[in-house]
């Protein structure tokens, strides 16, 4: 039996909904089919908005998770600078945010109570 303690988890917010990266199947899995582009920021509505694609880290605080909570401040610039290095080999322009509505962002995200969104990277085509 191997012990996970990854904390920290991305989802994929796009027109046609929320979507949960499952790292050990590498696939999506829909959350919600509602849009919460615009649910993501707390003011930054003229890019977020209508950008295609935003990233929510998540940090989930169970007791098999919580001795390994406090490294997912230390590891959380290490998770943006890869999603800057992935769109920046797509071609592709983002912006890192942490002006996140974190636990209304989960509850319309249908993240179980114990996932807490944290930061959001936002991408999207260059202007």
């Amino acid at each position: 039996l191997l012990l996970d303690l990854r904390t920290v988890s991305v989802c994929v917010l796009r027109a046609d909904g929320a979507w949960r990266w499952n790292a050990s199947k590498n696939t999506l899995e829909l959350l919600t089919p509602e849009d919460l582009r615009a649910a993501s920021t707390m003011g930054q509505h003229a890019f977020v908005d209508t950008a295609p694609v935003t990233l929510v880290f998540i940090v989930e605080a169970t007791p098999r998770t919580q001795m390994a909570r406090p490294h997912w401040l230390i590891s959380m610039p290490a998770h943006v600078e890869a999603a800057y290095l992935a769109g920046t080999a797509l071609g592709l322009g983002g912006v890192a945010r942490g002006s996140v509505a974190g636990p209304e962002l989960g509850k319309r995200m249908k993240l179980p109570a114990t996932y807490e969104p944290v930061f959001c990277f936002t991408c999207g085509h260059p202007a």
